[in-house]
């Protein structure tokens, strides 16, 4: 009897239990059975609406990273890998020839095939793997590096600065952005009227080129793979006139190296050398060629006048030099500053020969004096006609009632001297004129004979003179500062600075502009 209660008891108990949990479980009626069911966020099954979820990129990646092996070349079996680069620049310069080299910012592109990250056979929905630079270090990607760089900087802030893309087909962009400090040794011969060509040579640093290939990639086959657009030029004396590309092949003692090398051709901008140095030089010598217009009387001012320039033009060359590498060779502005530096001591010289053979021809003077002081007592001294071409030329106006008679100086010396005047036939005629204005008639002897020269007209003329004395000394005191050798220098000293002038320029411009049409390949 117990028995028999008991098992109707628990078959009564499991039937109530298991509706129970029918009712509570079953869904309801009128739910849609096609909506998804919305779980929280500790539930682990998860649904997505878009054709490519999550889910399913991160699924890609770890499926073509389950056996990928970094330290492996791609296409290891197939020969060597092919890496085509190419870049756009976002600042060049500036370029110093102190140094020797320049700087370059630019986003550094490189493109490659590694067919073990292809997976257009895991998701054909996925169309591009768009990736951030923490993916970078578990691909394999190409050790380049810049042969003639000095210094090279990755960017890292605010993160680092890289970009990485991979297609179905496994082909991989990846994007740096660098600056970097490159070489470029300068000729400064032609300095500053010179032309350079800046290298940036890149490659491999451990494949040969049986193992990597580098080669310039085109877009779309009509943009070039060096791109620097004008806006990004920070050259302050130079100016970009034009970059080339080319594929190289690099011979070193651990093998053949494949290589990409972009040539960037500069040519130097002369304004600030014209205005800081050139035109300085000229005024310089200039005022120093002032000192032959000075009176050879006035020593201190000539003398300092000379001094000043050549210290000028010592401490302008100095200052100069100081910004220039200290090369072994002369510079074009080098050969200026030396022949304008001639050039003022050129003038210090001249002033200090004009000073000797001044003093050479007042002790000659001197002595002339002492040994002929009686012949002279009645003559003007033929050293003062001389001397002073002005006095040669002068004309003396003598006035009477009828009007003014003009008589030549140096013909009323010539007569003084028992020589003929040289002048027209007539000058007998005026010269008689002229006497009679002066002297007594008796004094006066008419000769037919005019190119004859007495002893009669040869003492008029030394009285004449003798009667213009004050007119003739004030006239020679007033020219008689002036040497042969002033004279001479004032045409001698800037007609030899101009054609020197025209030379220098002609020849070096000349030069610069070949240089310029050789690197445009005109």
């Amino acid at each position: 009897m117990f028995c028999k209660f008991s098992l109707k008891t628990f078959l009564a108990t499991n039937c109530f239990v298991w509706s129970y949990f029918n009712v509570v479980t079953a869904p309801a009626s009128n739910s849609n059975p096609a909506r998804p069911i919305r779980h929280s966020k500790n539930n682990n099954v998860r649904s997505c609406n878009r054709k490519v979820c999550p889910e399913d990129i991160t699924r890609t990646l770890d499926n073509f990273l389950l056996n990928y092996d970094n330290r492996i070349r791609p296409g290891l079996e197939e020969g060597p890998t092919k890496v085509y680069s190419y870049f756009f620049v976002t600042g060049f310069g500036p370029a110093s020839e102190q140094d020797m080299d320049y700087t370059l910012d630019m986003f550094f592109r490189q493109r490659w095939r590694d067919e073990r990250l292809a997976f257009k056979h895991m998701n054909k929905n996925i169309t591009e793997l768009k990736l951030n630079n923490n993916m970078v270090q578990r691909l394999w990607t190409p050790d380049s590096f810049f042969r003639n760089g000095k210094k090279s900087i990755a960017h890292n802030i605010t993160v680092p600065n890289r970009l990485l893309r991979i297609d179905p087909n496994g082909n991989i962009l990846y994007t740096m952005r660098l600056t970097i400090k490159a070489r470029c040794p300068m000729i400064l011969i032609d300095f500053p009227m010179d032309v350079h060509t800046c290298h940036l040579v890149y490659g491999s640093y451990g494949y040969t080129k049986d193992q990597m290939q580098f080669l310039w990639y085109t877009e779309d086959g009509k943009k070039p793979p060096v791109d620097v657009p004008s806006s990004s030029s920070r050259l302050n004396q130079f100016k970009l006139i034009n970059y080339t590309w080319t594929t190289n092949i690099i011979n070193t003692i651990s093998g053949e190296y494949s290589v990409l090398e972009t040539k960037f051709h500069l040519k130097r901008q002369m304004g600030y050398f014209v205005i800081q140095t050139y035109l300085p030089c000229i005024l310089i010598v200039i005022l120093s060629q002032i000192s032959f217009w000075i009176n050879k009387e006035a020593v201190p001012a000539r003398t300092v006048s000379g001094i000043m320039t050549v210290l000028s033009l010592t401490m302008l060359s100095i200052s100069t030099r100081q910004s220039l590498p200290k090369v072994a060779y002369a510079t074009a502005l080098d050969w200026y500053m030396a022949v304008c530096f001639a050039f003022c001591f050129a003038a210090l010289i001249e002033f200090a020969s004009v000073n000797y053979f001044q003093m050479q021809i007042e002790q000659s003077k001197s002595k002339e004096k002492t040994d002929n002081t009686n012949d002279k007592k009645d003559v003007i001294e033929s050293s003062i006609f001389h001397s002073c071409s002005a006095l040669r030329k002068r004309v003396l106006e003598i006035k009477r009632s009828d009007g003014t008679m003009k008589v030549n100086l140096s013909d009323l010396f010539k007569m003084a001297s028992g020589m003929a005047p040289g002048e027209t036939l007539g000058f007998r005629y005026y010269f008689c004129r002229l006497a009679s204005l002066v002297l007594p008639k008796n004094w006066i002897r008419e000769s037919t004979d005019r190119n004859h020269i007495n002893s009669s007209d040869q003492e008029l003329a030394r009285k004449l003179l003798l009667a213009a004395e004050a007119e003739i000394n004030e006239a020679a005191m007033s020219q008689g500062g002036v040497s042969r050798i002033d004279r001479v220098s004032r045409v001698a000293f800037p007609l030899a600075f101009f054609f020197f002038n025209g030379i220098y320029w002609f020849v070096y411009l000349s030069h610069q502009t070949h240089e310029v049409a050789y690197r445009l390949g005109t």
